[in-house]
């Protein structure tokens, strides 16, 4: 927590070793657990964090993807760090005023709140009813008009899914409102099951990152 990572993240880590004397559950005598403690606005900011790189197909705990999105995040977990008088994350502005400027900035630019509020509403209808089996969904949000669309596709039609995709990315592309992703089933139940508040915990992220920003 007095440490964070130049990308914003905070948590503390304790990893236990399980000992059981139980017959029953010996066999488990070794494995390790690792427990992740960090407070609500942070477990908010992590989720914030996962529901971009799932949407927006980056890598962003791994270091990859745009930095206008490490930057926000990084500007982000300082100005959680305030409200929690915590360490601000290094090369973020110690100034108040100057960090909500920048913020204010970045949140703009990327059409943040919107883009958020899209993708966790997008969640909640997944999986949709028209295709069963379904192995990969296509998602199109489009934030200037209100509206959402998604597509679900077996294991054996994601050629066609994939050539959908390409489709609405060069149909979409002047129109930065309106968004298209691929997901994977698999992408989809790994944040549920990692984050299994998801769209509460987003519009917790939402709601901090409004308090930032007055």
């Amino acid at each position: 927590m007095e440490c964070p990572k130049q990308d914003g993240y905070r948590s503390v880590h304790l990893v236990y070793r399980y000992h059981s004397a139980s017959k029953k559950h010996r066999c488990y005598n070794g494995l390790k657990i690792e427990l992740q403690l960090r407070t609500r606005l942070q477990h908010a900011w992590a989720t914030a964090v996962e529901t971009v790189a799932l949407f927006t197909e980056q890598a962003l705990k791994s270091g990859a993807g745009e930095e206008k999105w490490h930057r926000f995040f990084a500007l982000m977990s300082s100005a959680i760090a305030l409200r929690e008088k915590q360490p601000l994350v290094s090369k973020t502005p110690e100034n108040k005023q100057e960090l909500t400027e920048e913020l204010r900035e970045i949140t703009k630019d990327l059409n943040v709140a919107d883009m958020m509020a899209g993708w966790s509403f997008a969640l909640t209808r997944l999986p949709p009813s028209n295709v069963a089996n379904a192995a990969a969904y296509l998602i199109v949000l489009d934030i200037g008009n209100h509206t959402f669309d998604v597509r679900g596709f077996r294991e054996d039609e994601l050629e066609h899914a994939s050539d959908a995709y390409l489709e609405i990315e060069k149909r979409t592309a002047s129109d930065p409102n309106v968004q298209g992703v691929l997901v994977s089933l698999n992408s989809v139940r790994a944040i549920r099951n990692a984050y299994p508040n998801y769209y509460v915990d987003n519009r917790a992220f939402i709601k901090a990152l409004q308090f930032a920003l007055r």
